[in-house]
């Protein structure tokens, strides 16, 4: 399995491709995200992707709401937005798994701020 950037910015990584294997299978596992020491990875149907938590300026849930047809739709989503200004949308399958995953990055203790920026 190879592990890619979730974001490519251009910069190239120093962590090999072991130490990212390693990092993935020792993260708390939380639906489609892990949370590893120094990464988040996002395991998609064919890879897994990962961004450095020291690269991330803010991480915070969004939820859409939709139909499909006469049902109600909400899509969880975690957005990952890195300190160039790039933003990812990891989609999670289960409300729990979102909430879980910002519980988890709080308790983490990296310097990462979490939550959506106020806007008056």
């Amino acid at each position: 399995m190879k592990i890619m950037p979730l974001i490519r910015n251009g910069d190239l990584n120093p962590v090999s491709q072991e130490a990212l294997r390693e990092e993935f299978e020792k993260a708390g596992r939380y639906g489609e995200i892990r949370i590893g020491e120094a990464h988040l990875f996002y395991r998609g149907f064919l890879r897994v992707r990962f961004v450095p938590l020291t690269d991330c300026e803010r991480i915070y849930l969004r939820v859409e709401f939709g139909e499909y047809g006469d049902l109600p739709l909400h899509e969880h989503y975690i957005v990952v937005r890195t300190k160039q200004g790039r933003e990812a949308l990891l989609r999670l399958e289960r409300p729990d798994d979102a909430k879980e995953v910002m519980e988890c990055l709080k308790n983490h203790g990296c310097k990462v701020a979490l939550g959506k920026e106020k806007t008056e």
